[in-house]
This record gives C-alpha cells, structure tokens and sequence, in this order.
C-alpha cells in the first residue's frame, strides 16, 4: 500500500481540529494509503521534515501560505521530489485559493485527490527558495510578527491594522532601488513584491493572466514619499485602484537594493 503524510501546523490560522484530522485520515485509508500525520512545533519545522521524510506518494501541507512555502523549501532541498499538496488552515490562504481550493477542508482533500500533478515555478531570494510571495520594503514583516492569538480573534484584519500601525508609527522611511530584467525601474520605491500569484494579503486578481510555469514571476513596486502618501497607496491598492505609484511587471530576474537588511520576507 502507498503512503500519505500529514503535515500540519496547529497554529495556523483557526488550527485543525481533532475532528477535521480524523476525518482526513478516514478519507486517505478509504482510498486504500496508509497515513501518516507529524505536527509541526517550530518555525521552518515543516521544512525539516520534508527534507527527511521517506517515499510517499502525496504530502499534505495543513495550514497556512507560510506552512505550504516551508513544504516546499523542503522539497526543493530533496534530491527525489514528492507531491505536495496545499490544504488551507491559515488566515489568508492565498496559495489553495490561487489553486482553485475553497474553505471547506473536506471537500478539498478531495478535489486535491481527484486532481492532476502539476509542475511549478519556484522564486530564490539571496539563495533561499520560496513559493508564493517575497516582500522587500514597508510592512512585510507585519505576516511573521503579527501574533495568533490576534489572528484567531480578528482573522485577516489582525494583519490590516498591524500594516496601518506600522506605517504611522515608523520614522524611518527607507527607498529602494530595482533592477527587473537587467532594466533600471525609474524612481525609488518603499515596498516590492515578488509573487508567482493572483492572490496576495487575501485579495483575488492583483495580476491578469498569471501562470504558475511560465518560468517568470510577477513583481509590484509601490512608491511612496512619505507615510501618509504611502498609505494612500496601500489603501488604494486593497481597493483595487489603479494608480500611477503602482508598478505591475513580469520578469525572469529582479535586483533589489535597500539599505535595511530586516527589510524582507518571504
């Protein structure tokens, strides 16, 4: 019989219940795998233990974006790849949404074993692989270090309000410079973001035709000269108004430069 993994991150997002992961398993052995589940207990866990796990013919990622990216850091460091397959348990989930899965957990295991094995594209920052999203500039560190507990209460405004705080209360304002495709981008900007995807912070259709092998990823850049003139940018982004402080691109490779080495994250 062939196997399954579970890997899920119980503090993600809502957390999976008991009942959920029982359920998961009644399905998996129903379909004749034998299961196994390992919770992850540490931030980049869920990539050690992908990096060493064994043979098994699907990977679960049970969580959030940030729970399926570290999945896939460990595949990528495997020399034999496995399947990997995003279930979404987080805040956002912009990763299953992206990929066409729903809420319901049930109901996407099952489209996910019903579905068909694709192949895509993965972005390397200074080295470091990542899927979905890289954020270089303003407010990216706002996803690591906005707490659960306020996630869990507040849900995808935890990280609005953190965002806006950030902005209002931050005195230094650092630009940056890019280079995409070997072209200099005119002006400097406060926040760049570097994705392989239509879903971003919980909003649907930021890019147009976006596809997840065509060995390019899609890059915002944001200007800003102040705070107030950045958050009328923020803003106007999430309200999905198109403005000229707004850069939309595509491209093969991206050089950035900024002067605070705390100023990105994937």
């Amino acid at each position: 019989m062939e196997k399954c993994l579970i890997i899920y991150n119980p503090k993600s997002g809502k957390a999976i219940s008991k009942k959920t992961l029982e359920e998961y398993k009644k399905i998996l052995r129903k379909r004749g795998y034998i299961v196994e589940t390992i919770e992850t207990k540490y931030q980049m866990h869920a990539t050690e233990i992908m990096e060493k796990a064994g043979n098994y013919k699907y990977v679960f990622a049970v969580g959030g974006d940030g729970t399926f990216s570290e999945v896939v850091e460990g595949n990528i460091l495997r020399e034999e790849k496995l399947v990997i397959c995003p279930i979404s348990n987080g805040t956002c989930n912009d990763v299953a949404h992206m990929l066409g899965l729903g809420n319901n957990p049930i109901k996407n295991l099952n489209m996910l074993l019903d579905g068909e094995v694709s192949y895509v594209d993965v972005g390397e920052i200074n080295g470091k692989p990542f899927f979905y999203t890289a954020g270089i500039g303003k407010i990216v560190n706002v996803a690591s270090e906005t707490k659960a507990e306020d996630k869990k209460k507040y849900g995808y405004f935890a990280y609005l309000i953190n965002a806006i705080n950030e902005i209002l209360n931050d005195e230094n304002f650092d630009k940056i410079e890019v280079m995409v495709d070997g072209e200099k981008q005119e002006g400097t900007y406060v926040l760049a973001l570097i994705s392989n995807s239509n879903h971003i912070a919980g909003f649907k259709d930021i890019h147009k035709e976006v596809s997840l092998n065509d060995g390019e990823m899609e890059v915002l850049l944001f200007k800003g000269k102040n705070k107030i003139d950045f958050l009328k940018t923020i803003l106007k982004f999430f309200l999905k108004i198109k403005i000229d402080s707004i850069i939309y691109l595509k491209a093969k490779e991206i050089i950035v430069r900024f002067p605070n080495n705390k100023s990105w994250c994937l």
